[in-house]
């Protein structure tokens, strides 16, 4: 309406002075004068009616990834809009890292910090010591929009980044990280599994991160109930089942059957959370149900092995001075190592039988922010599985990461460096770990059209 307002003043101005001009009849000072007032009043209107507007709106800042230079927070759609207009905004950074890695991991993932990547059984498996990387695989684009509906808004997020996995691990392809929408309390598509909370990952510059936190994105149905108006909530939702299994000794024992077996996912996984919003930061309880299968893909699918996967998150962020935040978090649950940030199986066999696999998870970080522009944040996680006796002795038991940074972040520029050391330890004892150092630089951009 504003637009057609200014535009019903303007285009009569032109198509005035475009006449005049073609009958060489030069506009009156009374009629230039005329013209000129009329624009600067609705000038004037516009920006009172823009600074309404402005007061009106809630602006959340977009969640431009999990932890480097900003705080993470809790809104699945967070958008600088107001909902009876609909808006349209496109977000995201360019970021540089450089990594100077004192000793060598998984090429495919040398420019994060997995643990599960360590080499143990032969520590020169990837190359003798010492190794430079510089990637920009972490940069990020990102859609969000609201459109006014006569059901309510529509919202909508659309996010990549450049960090290929699976088929496309070590490239720099388009990765799907968010494709979510919501209608009021539905939604559905793909974004953080459920029963996990972003809000723990701190504020350092490594992709990767914590090794012992929930942190997936899956593909998911979910209706959420808000409790009250500070931001408290229920969420339930159905979620992709995808899991994973570990042939364990089979592999040596009978290599054909072992590579025959496959997971089987008969039942979505079924998540749910509780957030508790107050003065002094958030606490929040999450849970997950699933059934776990094993089959093979000879004739007749026999046999098939099943058991029951369940976890239990308990994550919060404490406020403790100014812009300071305690983040901690501990899971624990048997079959869930697909939701772990890193590491593990949730399905090994034992004798004769195969059985979901014990993991706790454990994260403790500290974002303190020393001045406005100034910030560091240091913490440690882990992951550590109960390995079954069928798991050969290479399997992956235990996997820690502890990270140190001093960032400099001001507006939508951020640099800085961090030190990162990682170990991996192995079911028969034996480790091995990496020790790293790592300087970036992002450049933030965001832009709501309208």
């Amino acid at each position: 309406m504003n637009v057609l307002r200014t535009l019903s003043v303007v285009i009569p101005a032109l198509f005035f002075a475009s006449l005049s001009a073609a009958q060489n009849l030069p506009p009156s000072q009374d009629e230039m004068w005329k013209i000129i007032q009329e624009l600067q009043t609705e000038v004037e209107t516009l920006k009172e009616q823009n600074a309404e507007l402005q007061q009106q709106t809630v602006i959340a800042q977009p969640p431009l990834q999990e932890g480097p230079g900003l705080p993470a927070n809790d809104v699945d759609l967070a958008l600088a809009t107001k909902e009876e207009q609909g808006s349209l905004e496109i977000y995201g950074f360019a970021q540089v890292d450089a990594i100077y890695d004192f000793k060598r991991v998984d090429p495919d993932w040398n420019d994060s910090t997995r643990p599960s990547k360590i080499p143990v059984a032969n520590p020169d498996e990837f190359g003798s010591d010492g190794e430079s990387i510089v990637s920009v695989r972490q940069s990020r684009l990102g859609f969000r929009s609201v459109v006014p509906s006569s059901m309510g808004p529509i919202k909508t997020w659309f996010e990549w980044d450049l960090y290929g996995a699976g088929n496309d691990a070590g490239d720099s392809d388009l990765n799907l990280r968010h494709f979510w929408g919501e209608l009021g309390a539905f939604g559905g598509g793909q974004t953080w599994t459920n029963w996990m909370d972003i809000d723990i990952f701190p504020n350092t510059i490594d992709y990767w991160g914590p090794a012992g936190m929930v942190f997936i994105r899956k593909p998911q149905v979910r209706y959420t109930h808000m409790l009250n108006d500070r931001g408290s909530l229920f969420a339930i939702a159905l979620e992709d089942p995808d899991s994973d299994v570990d042939a364990g000794v089979v592999r040596d024992l009978d290599p054909d059957f072992a590579s025959s077996l496959q997971t089987k996912q008969p039942l979505f996984d079924l998540t749910a959370k509780y957030r508790g919003e107050h003065d002094w930061g958030h606490w929040q309880l999450g849970g997950i149900l699933r059934k776990l299968e094993v089959e093979t893909n000879a004739p007749g699918n026999k046999p098939d092995f099943d058991d029951l996967g369940w976890g239990l998150n308990v994550t919060s962020v404490i406020k403790t001075f100014d812009r300071d935040r305690l983040k901690a978090g501990v899971v624990f649950g048997e079959g869930i190592a697909a939701y772990f940030n890193d590491g593990g199986s949730s399905l090994a066999p034992v004798p004769g039988d195969v059985e979901a696999v014990q993991s706790l998870g454990v994260s403790l970080y500290y974002d303190r922010y020393w001045t406005e522009n100034w910030s560091t944040s240091v913490g440690w996680s882990m992951h550590d599985q109960d390995n079954t006796s069928g798991q050969q002795d290479d399997a992956f038991e235990r996997g820690q990461i502890a990270q140190i940074n001093l960032l400099w972040a001001k507006e939508e520029f951020l640099t800085g460096a961090e030190v990162i050391w990682a170990q991996r330890e192995d079911k028969n004892g034996a480790d091995n770990s990496d020790f790293r150092i790592q300087y970036s630089l992002k450049y933030n951009f965001a832009h709501e059209f309208f």
